[in-house]
């Protein structure tokens, strides 16, 4: 035992082999610490697969895998097993940039090819629902409660309205304290409402210490929705039963309205163009609460 402790502690005496072992480590710590995200890493895997293996190359899931692999494990694999090369600084120039080469060359190729990917799968969506695709957006359509860029969209009538599911894309901040949110917005517009300028979103911590509209009725609706607006009185007219009712149960969904405007969305949640079903549920699902809506306001002013 003695003499295998030995050997084993001459074996790893070379620094650049106790940084791979430190790294080796620092992995499994990791492992442990993240182990939720990574069975959730997992499940998400497997459900792209399931897509195909097309699928599966142009997800998220492919990219944190990559990335995982070519800046955690290779790199620890490669110097256990030629730690001879690495001894001095200098043999690690070249190494490196070619490393770093082969590294993003597939990675950048792999991130301009995803967004062609999505605008073929959602234009085939559009195409079994029967509604006109605009991979760039259609310019002819303002919306003065968007922001940001709006890609992929898919445009139709209902209800003597328009109706609009599109890709939005927008960034918060500035430089490093920047964050880009991506998500799919069902979106509508009616000449035939004048909607009060309101809020609807998930309730968080911070806003429980702020002022908003609740309705004492329905403790439920208020205890998990956040609502503001500009007309206290007009809103809570609006917000009938039938629509509290609606909205009740729908945990992380934002509304949002705005004069002939309507806006219904999950915050940076985009559809997956893999699952056509959700597409639909999600067109059906907006229908019916923009129904409540506009409905709900020809009844006041009838």
């Amino acid at each position: 035992m003695k003499h295998l402790l030995l050997t084993t502690i001459a074996a790893v005496n070379d620094v650049v082999a106790i940084s791979a072992l430190v790294c080796g480590v620092l992995l499994l710590v990791l492992a442990l610490v993240l182990r939720e995200q990574l069975k959730k890493v997992y499940i998400k895997t497997i459900k792209d697969i399931s897509y195909g293996w097309e699928n599966f190359i142009y997800s998220g899931t492919f990219s944190i895998i990559y990335l995982i692999l070519f800046i955690l494990v290779l790199p620890c694999c490669v110097v256990l097993a030629a730690p001879e090369y690495f001894k001095n600084e200098s043999d690690y120039f070249f190494p490196l940039v070619a490393y770093v080469i082969l590294f993003l060359i597939p990675l950048i190729v792999k991130e301009r090819l995803v967004d062609e990917h999505r605008t073929k799968k959602i234009k085939k969506i559009a195409d079994e629902l029967k509604l006109t695709f605009y991979p760039e957006g259609n310019g002819d359509l303002i919306y003065d409660l968007s922001r940001g860029l709006i890609t992929n969209e898919i445009v139709g009538e209902h209800n003597e309205s328009l109706f609009a599911i599109y890709d939005n894309s927008y960034t918060v901040g500035s430089g490093n304290n920047s964050t880009t949110y991506n998500q799919s917005i069902i979106h509508f517009k009616c000449s035939k409402i004048h909607l009060p300028q309101f809020v609807l979103r998930p309730e968080c911590f911070i806003d429980k210490i702020l002022k908003d509209i609740d309705f004492p009725e329905n403790v439920a609706f208020s205890k998990h929705h956040f609502l503001k607006g500009d007309d206290e009185t007009q809103i809570r007219q609006l917000f009938n039963s039938h629509i509290i009712k609606i909205l009740e149960n729908k945990r992380g969904i934002s509304v949002y309205g705005k004069k002939n405007e309507l806006q219904i969305f999950k915050d940076n949640v985009e559809l997956e163009p893999e699952e056509p079903e959700e597409w639909k549920n999600f067109k059906d699902e907006g229908l019916k609460i923009f129904d409540a809506f506009k409905n709900s306001y020809l009844n006041i002013n009838s």
